[in-house]
Order: C-alpha cells, then structure tokens, then sequence
C-alpha cells in the first residue's frame, strides 16, 4: 500500500499480509451537485467545524450585523449548525427536504433537548421562532459566487414540489448532508501496478525462506492458497477494468501489447456511461451493490459478516465500522474481535 507524508510531501509504501480498513465516513463532504460547487467558495462550508471557525474569526458586533446563514441539511450537524449560530445572535435560513423529518427518534429527548427544539421549529413552520425561518420541502438550485454590492451572497432555492424558485441572501451557506468514506487509496492495491506486484514478489520470497524448514506439504498449500487469492483478486479487477458496467465489454487487449479491438461501437461512450464508470472505479466495485460507491449507510462495503472480510476483494483485506455498515459505536468491538479471531486462526 502506498501512503503520502503530507509533511515531507513524500510517498512511502508499506507491505503486508493483511490490511484492515478502518477509517471511518468522515473523510469526503456530500454535495448537492449544483452549479457553483466545484469552485472555490470561501463562504460556502461543508463541514460544522469550518462554519464556526469563520464565525469564531469576526468580531462580536460584526457578527450582529450579519446576514443570515444558510443551513442545508436535516441531520445532528445541521441541529448544530442551526444552534450554535442563534446562540451567537444570527439568523438562520434552514433548507431540507422531507416535512417529517426524524431527529425526536433518534435521541432521547431528556437528554438531548437541544436537538428536540431543533426539530420542533423545523416541524412547526406556521410558528414564528426568533432567529429561525425554516424552508421544508426545499433544496438548493444555484450558488453565486461573486458577492452583490453589499457584501453578502446569493443563492436560489427551489421547491420540490411547485419548483417555485427564490434568491436570498446570505453571509454563509453551509451545506451539512453528510460524508462518504475516501477509498481513493485503494488504487495501490491494483494488482496490474508496479507497486502491487512488487509487494507480491517480496510476500512470495518471504513465504518461501519461512517455509524452507517445514515439509512439502505445507508448501504446496500456501501456494495453492496464495495463487487461488491471486486468481480471485485477477477476476474482480478484470470485472472492474474491462466490463465496467454490466453487459458492455470495452476492450480485452494488455497495456503493454497493441490493441486490435476494431469495435467502435464500445468507443462511444456518453457522458452517463462516462459518469456511472468514474462511480464505479471510485467504488472499486465493494460495496454491496458493486456498481454504486461506497455508502455507508445505503451501500456499505460487502463483508462475512463473521470474520469481516471484504467478499469482493482477495482473502487479505477486511473492513470495519461504518465501512462495513455498522454505524454504531457499540457494533466496532465486535469487528475488530471478529477479524482478530479470523486473523489467529489463519496463523494456526
């Protein structure tokens, strides 16, 4: 696996046996997909820690003055967002889409009545709340940029229903609909990499010096174990490379041969083949519906659920926590026992 020191701007590589993915669902911001998302927008925030450094920078009587901030989202980080800025004397634009949102079954509310307040204003638009004007059945249509001439920012909301549109401005707009899990660093586990293959060979040469000492027998298994795992892992990534999405081949040649495939209808591709390829690599094809990214909520990483190994991957690689779907914190223990318990008894 190939890593990247982020203070000496260095890549380093590790090799191992086994790997276990447990980094979480924090590492990527959703967005809404909207125009004006990929440029960089100083004011546009999608993470609560962010908002509230902005705010935390300005002076008290400064942020009196602001306009209101804009909060996207239904979740415990939009309650947040929504609380910490009327704490702090600002008013709040709420945009979500489904009236009957469920932030009162998540939480009991004797000990969370903070989000329970959150979720009555957002359940009650006919009451007026200081500091507080929420937009049920709402989204986000189009962000501006370039700020108007007295420093605030525009951006248009539209209704899902009517598809009624409105701009309004605002001082923030923070954009809190969750987060997905970065796998992006699964590409140096490719088996068709020079990396990979070198990990390979130096995993092969260990195999063979650690078992100079033991009988045939055991020899022949581990290779048998390790070409099988070898195979396994050829076959998912042929899947991933070639087929790409179900019933279209695009093409069979070798990158290091020439390529005589003459079909042209497979060369074109439109922008939604283009998309739904670029899900599908950014996925590697783990989750349980392997044409989809990784989602943990909705398509988390296919695993035994006995010994938490990945099923759509070689026989070394586990996963666990919200990869693997458990969203509770009290479900991660069991996990890490479980691949423990896998890993011991590979030894034995």
């Amino acid at each position: 696996m190939i890593l990247f020191n982020r203070l000496t701007n260095k890549s380093f590589s590790y090799v191992c046996q086994n790997l276990v993915l447990a980094n979480g669902a924090s590492d990527l911001a959703n967005r809404l997909g909207v125009r004006g998302e990929g440029l960089s927008i100083p004011w546009l925030k999608y993470e609560l820690p962010h908002l509230e450094y902005a705010l935390q920078k300005m002076r008290p009587i400064d942020r009196l003055k602001l306009k209101p901030v804009m909060i996207v989202g239904a979740g415990l980080s939009a309650a947040d967002a929504v609380s910490i800025c009327r704490l702090s004397g600002i008013p709040v634009i709420h945009v979500f889409r489904s009236r009957t949102v469920g932030l009162d079954k998540q939480l009991p509310e004797n000990v969370y009545p903070e989000y329970h307040e959150v979720h009555k204003m957002m359940k009650d638009p006919s009451k007026k709340y200081d500091l507080y004007t929420p937009l049920s059945e709402h989204t986000i249509s189009d962000l501006y940029p370039i700020p108007t001439a007295s420093g605030s920012h525009k951006v248009t909301v539209q209704h899902l229903k009517t598809l009624e549109t409105k701009e309004i401005e605002v001082s923030f707009c923070a954009i809190l609909i969750g987060s997905r899990p970065d796998l992006r660093f699964l590409t140096g586990l490719d088996s068709n990499t020079v990396e990979s293959r070198r990990c390979e060979e130096i995993l092969s040469i260990n195999d063979s010096i650690l078992s100079q000492d033991i009988d045939l027998a055991t020899v022949i298994s581990k290779k048998l174990l390790w070409l099988k795992s070898l195979c396994a892992k050829c076959k998912h990534i042929s899947k991933c490379d070639k087929n790409g999405k179900k019933g279209m081949k695009i093409c069979d040649h070798d990158e290091r041969i020439q390529c005589n495939n003459n079909n042209k209808k497979s060369l074109l591709l439109t922008k939604g083949d283009i998309d739904e390829k670029k899900k599908y690599y950014r996925s590697f094809g783990l989750g349980e519906d392997p044409t989809k990214p990784v989602d943990c909520k909705n398509n988390p990483i296919a695993v035994d659920k006995y010994t938490y190994q990945v099923l759509k991957y070689s026989q070394n690689l586990y996963a666990l926590g919200p990869l693997a779907g458990d969203n509770f914190v009290r479900f991660i223990p069991g996990g890490a026992l479980a691949i423990t318990a896998a890993l011991h008894k590979q030894k034995t």
